[in-house]
């Protein structure tokens, strides 16, 4: 967010809020806070605040934030990775980069349109994703007991320094206390 996007935000903020302390120095102190933050999502961030909130900071906007971005990540799937994947993993990046930022993602790999991996490649990257669906059912069956996640039995996963979705939806120490519960079988 560049610093007269911070002013047109704190201005909408005064709008929503109306006895909201703004002054002259606010949009500089909240600029600071929030300058590595897309203005669209900010706004959007203080909108949804609104609804439910008498008064705002920068704190609640970047909170709401990443909770729209980490929507947008958890409803959009990622690109699968192309057959040739010599530079995945920075593309990748950039696809997640995108999707939270709310846009559109095409295949990885910039591969040509018609262009199909091998049979081998399909049926193996079928294979794992059966397997990969087999241990998030199992693990999602127990609680789970990684220490600062505390997530329920059914409930996916979270990091315990980022409160962030695991990628994979679990610990694998609930995989492992899913597979003791149930006799030795995922």
């Amino acid at each position: 967010m560049t610093p007269s996007e911070t002013v047109v935000l704190t201005r909408y903020v005064k709008a929503l809020f109306p006895h909201q302390q703004i002054d002259e120095y606010t949009p500089d102190a909240w600029h600071d806070a929030l300058a590595d933050i897309d203005a669209f999502d900010a706004r959007t961030a203080v909108a949804d605040l609104a609804k439910s909130c008498r008064f705002i900071g920068p704190a609640d906007i970047v909170s709401r934030v990443r909770a729209i971005r980490n929507e947008r990540l958890s409803r959009t799937p990622l690109p699968p990775p192309p057959p040739d994947a010599r530079d995945y993993q920075r593309q990748l990046q950039e696809s997640i980069r995108r999707i939270a930022d709310g846009k559109q993602v095409s295949a990885i790999g910039g591969g040509r349109r018609g262009s199909q991996p091998s049979a081998e490649y399909r049926a193996a990257r079928t294979q794992g994703s059966r397997d990969a669906a087999d241990a998030l059912a199992a693990a999602l069956t127990v609680p789970c007991p990684a220490l600062g996640c505390g997530a329920q039995a059914g409930a996916r996963c979270v990091s315990s320094t980022s409160g962030r979705p695991l990628g994979r939806g679990f610990h694998p120490t609930r995989l492992d206390r899913a597979v003791q519960q149930s006799g030795g079988v995922a």
